[in-house]
């Protein structure tokens, strides 16, 4: 998923094909909380984007939500910075990415 001039988001599916993380391709200030928030459940945060990104309950949440709110602190100056993004469709994508998982021959 990736909006012109916003960070981009990724999902991993592990080679079981069910666990899966999200990803940030930005860099983060070290030390600094980073925190999603999907529609109107609660903010899920960590002080490292890898211990927040590895979380289970994001791609849970995300499979009912419209929009993702992303907060970090950009690397090297240390400036907070939220962006939304719309996640119209992800669970659909999702169902689609784990059928073409448990069809592939690469396991």
């Amino acid at each position: 998923m990736k909006k012109h001039g916003k960070v981009s988001l990724f999902i991993h599916l592990a080679p079981d094909g069910e666990t899966t993380s999200l990803g940030l391709m930005t860099e983060t200030y070290p030390d600094t909380e980073s925190a999603i928030k999907l529609d109107r459940n609660d903010k899920i945060a960590a002080t490292s984007m890898a211990g927040l990104l590895s979380k289970y309950e994001i791609t849970e949440q995300m499979k009912s939500s419209n929009k993702l709110i992303t907060s970090y602190y950009t690397w090297p100056y240390n400036v907070k910075k939220v962006e939304i993004h719309s996640i119209e469709g992800f669970s659909a994508g999702l169902t689609l990415m784990k059928k073409l998982h448990a069809n592939s021959r690469f396991y």
